[in-house]
């Protein structure tokens, strides 16, 4: 680890301020609604109005710039690399297979 590197107070503040929307909108919003489709809608509904993905890339930006400094670009660049996961999107699947997706998973 290179640098000594510190986020300041008001960015913490940002991410964490993000983050809290996020996970106590999307826990009421999943236990608010009886039906998937609506929670679907809810919660689409809420990451464009309220532009959750904004929120989340600013507070992103954040985090990446801060490690990318108390890594180095070597180390940093190494782990974006192998120690990220992506979830992939099931483009190729139709809304009912997508459903049944969902109810596998309870």
């Amino acid at each position: 680890m290179s640098k000594n590197c510190k986020i300041d107070v008001s960015d913490i503040k940002i991410i964490l301020t993000h983050l809290e929307e996020v996970v106590i909108t999307v826990d009421k919003i999943g236990s608010g609604f009886e039906d998937k489709e609506t929670t679907a809608l809810a919660l689409l509904l809420f990451f464009r109005e309220e532009e959750i993905l904004d929120k989340l890339a600013e507070a992103r930006k954040i985090l990446h710039h801060s490690l990318s400094e108390k890594l180095g670009v070597v180390e940093y660049d190494k782990w974006i690399e192998n120690d990220t996961a992506h979830w992939k999107p099931p483009y190729e699947k139709n809304k009912n297979e997508i459903a049944k997706l969902i109810d596998n998973l309870d």
